[in-house]
């Protein structure tokens, strides 16, 4: 997953730059795992354009990596809707009207899939998704 997140960041550089967003990544294991790469690809991607896409000016994403966990935590505005409800489909924020809405819901049945505890909690601006995985 490591690789996989570095490459995503990677391809993601501009619209990083773009949202002027510091991006740390703190990694203290190689998470590796079994799972469709594709899918793989698709929930890291989902995971990091959600991070960016509803962040504030001059904002911040941290990743966090151990062995079996992935956390990322994001800047950004008050949501609108309860946690509880953050995974649902056409969730969406007014800020962003192009957007469909099914990003999260799509990680969401991904992890469902895959076998991978998500979970998600905000307190002011912090928004952190917690990635469990059972290897």
């Amino acid at each position: 997953l490591n690789t996989i997140i570095g490459q995503q960041l990677e391809n993601m550089q501009f619209m990083i730059e773009e949202a002027n967003l510091n991006v740390k990544l703190t990694s203290q294991a190689q998470l590796q795992i079994k799972m469709n790469p594709s899918l793989a690809h698709t929930l890291i991607r989902n995971l990091l354009k959600n991070a960016i896409r509803h962040n504030i000016p001059a904002g911040y994403i941290n990743i966090s990596l151990s062995g079996k966990e992935l956390i990322i935590t994001n800047s950004g505005t008050l949501t609108t809707f309860e946690a509880d409800k953050m995974f649902g489909r056409f969730q969406k924020s007014s800020r962003h009207p192009q957007s469909l809405g099914i990003g999260l819901s799509i990680v969401k049945r991904i992890c469902d899939i895959s076998n991978i505890g998500i979970d998600y909690e905000h307190t002011g601006i912090n928004h952190r998704f917690t990635l469990k995985f059972n290897t």
